[in-house]
């Protein structure tokens, strides 16, 4: 984003949860403790991703395992975002954190966990990518 007063942005900043009176600056270095949480949500969100798609390959038991540990590891990172707030630099790191943890990651985790069970108690589903909450947007 070249150009914070341009409509498309602010329209941006209001979908991702960031306040629009919110200090931006063009550049910026986040925290040691903010980039080791963001890519550690990432990392759980790919072995996750991957676990789905061995799962969709191979529908074994020891894959469905794998989903279900790797989902865990999903909520594992979101309990550590939420505990490691308080390390982060500044305010906004912090705004930004939470903004995606409510915004993005629970609605994922909270979504694959309810399909996780369904099929458990005996349920067969047909999810396409289209039904997932997105994790992170497609620009």
């Amino acid at each position: 984003m070249d150009n914070i007063t341009d409509i498309q942005d602010a329209k941006a900043f209001k979908r991702m949860g960031v306040p629009l009176n919110t200090p931006v600056t063009e550049t910026r270095t986040f925290s040691h403790a903010y980039s080791k949480q963001w890519f550690s949500l990432g990392k759980a969100h790919d072995d996750f991703c991957g676990a789905l798609a061995d799962y969709i390959e191979a529908q074994s038991v020891p894959v469905w395992r794998k989903l279900c540990k790797s989902l865990n590891g999903i909520a594992r990172e979101v309990k550590r975002a939420e505990v490691r707030l308080g390390k982060f630099e500044d305010s906004i790191e912090q705004a930004l954190m939470v903004a995606f943890l409510q915004q993005r990651a629970i609605p994922f985790f909270e979504y694959w966990a309810q399909a996780l069970e369904a099929v458990d108690d005996g349920a067969t589903l047909e999810i396409t990518p289209a039904d997932w909450p997105i994790w992170t947007d497609e620009d």
